[in-house]
């Protein structure tokens, strides 16, 4: 190989070693100059995934439950007596033309209440004084471990994100729901088809549930407990 062509290649390997070097310096200040653009697109993306978010939980709870405005916790200690231990869920039932009603979870024994006797009394300075008159029938059954653990799961999420405007009325029947005893939600003969309606249809079938003696009637009610509780977990 002569001198020259040593030379001719030497020449064109600078070329190119020079040629690269200044595309990466190229490459680099394009890098640099777009990386603010790169991360402001990417926080504005990931500004609008939250809000898409936000919105999509809004519109999931609101047709759910109430803040509760005032809560149950005469009835609430009162019937702690008849129970094994703290319940993980605490539902009462307030109807206008009614004696009210309850259902309470400890573990996995669920148990339902019937109050068909004076709770207060009525004197001549309000407010009424909680004075219950009588004892409660009490009706107490089993459920299974996946709704001792889907049951509060799904009620504490609700609770937490209760938002729903109480409808108005005058007639109909309140309903109180506790998840822990400073975790509440409630609402009022709710529209059929709504989130909140689902909840009044889950504590018919836990009521039911609990009175049934039936093992049949019972592995039905199991079944469509479940069913309400996947559907409110799913949507």
């Amino acid at each position: 190989m002569n001198a020259g062509n040593l030379v001719t290649r030497l020449d064109k390997r600078r070329i190119a070693m020079t040629a690269l070097f200044i595309f990466a310096v190229v490459l680099v200040a394009i890098s640099v100059s777009l990386f603010p653009l790169m991360r402001k697109a990417l926080a504005d993306r990931e500004a609008q995934r939250a809000d898409r978010e936000v919105q999509r939980i809004a519109a999931k709870y609101a047709k759910g439950l109430t803040p509760c405005v005032y809560e149950s916790s005469d009835i609430d200690g009162w019937l702690q007596k008849y129970l094994p231990g703290p319940p993980t869920v605490s539902i009462y039932v307030m109807p206008s033309f009614f004696s009210p009603v309850a259902v309470r979870l400890v573990g996995q024994d669920l148990y339902y209440f019937e109050l068909n006797f004076p709770l207060y009394d009525i004197g001549r300075t309000p407010p009424p004084k909680f004075d219950p008159r009588g004892v409660p029938t009490v009706y107490h059954s089993r459920v299974s471990s996946e709704i001792a653990q889907r049951l509060p799961q799904v009620l504490s999420s609700d609770i937490n994100h209760a938002q729903a405007v109480m409808p108005q009325g005058l007639d109909g029947t309140t309903y109180f729901f506790h998840a822990s005893p400073k975790s509440c939600a409630m609402t009022w003969s709710p529209s059929s088809g709504t989130r909140a309606a689902d909840f009044v249809e889950l504590f018919n079938q836990l009521a039911r549930h609990a009175k049934t003696k039936d093992p049949t009637e019972l592995a039905a009610s199991e079944q469509a407990i479940l069913a309400i509780l996947k559907s409110l977990q799913s949507t």
